[in-house]
C-alpha cells in the first residue's frame, strides 16, 4: 500500500507539450507558481531511430508528480 511523504505537496503540470526520443519529456506550467516546468524520465534504452521521434500537443492535460513510500 502507498503511503503518502508528510511535508511534500503535489506538484500539479499544466502540460502543454509531451515528447518521445529515448527519453519522454513534459514540458508546462506548474499551476501553482506559474513558471514554466520541464520534466524529464530517462529510461537509459537504446537511442530509437529518427522515426521514432514524436512530439504530442498536450493541451488541457495535467500531469500531477506526488511521491510516496511503498
Amino acid at each position: 500500500m502507498l503511503q503518502a511523504i508528510d511535508n511534500l505537496d503535489p506538484i500539479a503540470v499544466a502540460l502543454e507539450e509531451i515528447q518521445d526520443d529515448g527519453s519522454t519529456t513534459f514540458a508546462g506550467i506548474d499551476l501553482d507558481s506559474g513558471k514554466r516546468v520541464r520534466i524529464v524520465v530517462d529510461r537509459h534504452s537504446p537511442s530509437p531511430s529518427p522515426l521514432a521521434q514524436q512530439s504530442l500537443a498536450a493541451d488541457g492535460l495535467i500531469l500531477i508528480l506526488t511521491i510516496a513510500r511503498l
